[in-house]
């Protein structure tokens, strides 16, 4: 009337033995295939410094201030005041 449960020793040992053919293979086909590619060299476009990025965020951070001194000395946005054009 009850099902004998498979012997978990068999089972556990059956996926032991194809994980390990199956990573024996994968290290046979790695190695078979030959040398690697290199590693990607660096673009050729020169990169901006770090002083060059500290710089226009002064400019950008001088704007907005001379922005809000403008808002509150008129009392309008930049959108509202061209608007009026």
């Amino acid at each position: 009337m009850y099902l004998e449960r498979p012997n978990k020793r068999a089972e556990s040992l059956a996926r032991i033995l194809l994980l390990i053919v199956l990573i024996g293979a994968g290290v046979y086909i790695l190695s078979s295939t030959g040398p690697t590619a290199k590693p990607p060299t660096p673009t050729p476009a020169p990169t901006r410094t770090a002083s060059a990025y500290i710089a226009d965020a002064e400019r950008y951070a001088k704007s907005i201030c001379a922005c809000q001194t403008r808002v509150r000395s008129t009392g309008k946005t930049n959108h509202e005041s061209t608007a009026s054009l």
